[in-house]
């Protein structure tokens, strides 16, 4: 029910009031109605919204109850009658979404009637939000408010941003592309960003002047909803104390992401898949530079921390990693849990067999340049003994190279030399012989299990020609080869 509708059935003239509905003696017994009021888009229940029932024939006057926290709503004494029924709420009204108004009738006799309200389903929110959208189209829908951090109170302004990558194979090569979308929010502190792509992760986060949350990742589903408010740290509840590179470097070759503290606090416990705490898991707080080991008992501390919507990322040996998306407050603490319950598998040595002839060719080309001296080689035993947690975790102490922090966890990979026309510049980097145009987001496309071998050349004199390309390999490559098929690829007996 929208709320101008409400408002019709409690502005017209009362023929009875509500207490002489309540207080009048008469035959019929009166009734209990309550029930519960689901939030569709969040799929829980909706605390806070304003129930209300009004007579169908407007002569009497509007009885309202509010939800509890659990969407929860009662109505006791009610009179038989014929009644409509509805419910507003802040979200509904500043998104101008009309909820359907509902009929009840009330016999003399009954006792109790229970029912259940609901915001729209999704495709209905998105039919009014998004009506220029195609009915085959099956890009989703984002929306949410802001607000700030410390106050908790909606913005009257700000942006919300989107990033996320689209990789193209094409002309012999494959194309990282990035693709972006953005939405101001309005003064009601809400936004919405139609034709949002569902075909992987997206990352996303709020910027208010200055100010801006952490990045999070999201995935919206085929023509569907994702409600995702932004808590943004206004002022000094998040401070600029760095970037993870110098003013030298060329901005058209890397976009720094800054490091942000603050006066916030996070607190937790990481656990398996069977409750058991994980000791030695690793943590970090993206962009914030804070991060931490798990004791013994498996809880963490991290202190120094920017307020405001933040993630949380958790890494441990043997299992895929975990994100936690949290909302800090300056001055508080924040406690969260982590379980760690998707699997990694890790292979302990790479045994070929005849069926990955491709990945033996690979090799042994791999073997026969390592043996000439020039490069840097990574072979499956030394990833075994590294452990790392991300592929770019490989090349952090690769003389030569530098990896550049631009956003969530994404990293580009520079060539700390510099190129010949002056400034640094990235190594080209190459898939299985195939050319990588753009090395954001590998971390996104090869996972350290997958990967067989690296070979690492720094400029002209060191790289063989088949690895130079179009920039005649003036700022180096980088060949990765991976596991063709893990099917194919078993560990040692």
């Amino acid at each position: 029910m929208s709320s101008h509708r409400l408002a019709a059935l409690s502005t017209v003239p009362a023929l009875v009031t509500l207490a002489a509905m309540l207080t009048t003696p008469m035959a019929a017994q009166r009734a209990t109605v309550f029930g519960v009021v689901y939030d569709s888009l969040k799929g829980q229940p909706l605390a806070d919204a304003h129930v209300q029932l009004g007579s169908s024939d407007y002569s009497g006057a509007v009885i309202e109850a509010i939800t509890d926290t659990h969407g929860r709503f009662r109505m006791d004494r009610v009179r038989p009658g014929s009644y409509i029924v509805g419910f507003t709420h802040p979200f509904l009204d500043s998104l101008g979404l009309e909820v359907p108004l509902r009929t009840l009738a009330i016999g003399d006799r009954t006792a109790q009637i229970q029912f259940s309200l609901a915001i729209p389903s999704a495709p209905s929110v998105r039919r009014q939000i998004c009506p220029a959208t195609s009915p085959v189209d099956s890009s989703g829908l984002m929306l949410g408010f802001l607000s700030d951090a410390d106050q908790a109170t909606h913005l009257d302004r700000g942006t919300v941003l989107l990033e996320w990558t689209e990789v193209i194979v094409a002309d012999g090569a494959i194309h990282a592309e990035k693709r972006s979308a953005t939405a101001n929010a309005t003064r009601a502190g809400w936004y919405a960003i139609c034709g949002v792509s569902t075909a992987g992760p997206i990352s996303a986060h709020a910027e208010v002047d200055e100010s801006a949350s952490g990045y999070i990742d999201i995935r919206v589903p085929p023509r569907g909803i994702l409600h995702r408010d932004f808590s943004v740290p206004i002022g000094d509840a998040a401070t600029i104390v760095a970037s993870d590179v110098d003013s030298t470097l060329d901005s058209a070759v890397a976009r720094p992401a800054p490091v942000r503290r603050g006066r916030s606090t996070l607190s937790g416990v990481v656990r398996n898949e069977l409750g058991e705490p994980l000791a030695g898991a690793q943590l970090m707080v993206w962009g914030s530079g804070g991060s931490t080991t798990t004791r013994d008992d498996g809880r963490f501390t991290i202190a120094g921390l920017p307020a405001g919507t933040q993630t949380v990322e958790a890494r441990y040996v043997g299992y895929a990693p975990a994100r936690r998306t949290v909302n800090l407050q300056s001055g508080h603490t924040v406690a969260t849990v982590i379980t760690m319950s998707e699997r990694a598998d890790v292979l302990d040595e790479v045994t070929v067999y005849g069926a990955a002839k491709q990945l033996q060719n690979h090799l042994a080309a791999f073997n026969q340049r390592r043996k000439l001296g020039f490069g840097r080689f990574i072979t499956r035993e030394d990833i075994e003994k590294q452990r790392p947690l991300r592929f770019t975790d490989l090349l952090r102490s690769t003389p030569g190279l530098r990896l550049v922090a631009t956003g969530g966890l994404n990293y580009t990979i520079v060539a700390s030399h510099g190129s010949m026309s002056g400034g640094a510049c990235r190594p080209l980097i190459f898939i299985d012989g195939v050319a990588l145009v753009n090395s954001e987001g590998l971390d996104m496309m090869v996972e350290p299990q997958e990967v067989a071998a690296v070979e690492i050349y720094n400029g002209v004199g060191e790289t063989p020609p088949q690895f130079r390309g179009g920039l005649k390999g003036e700022c180096g490559s980088i060949a990765i080869w991976t596991v063709p098929n893990l099917a194919l690829i078993g560990s040692r007996p």
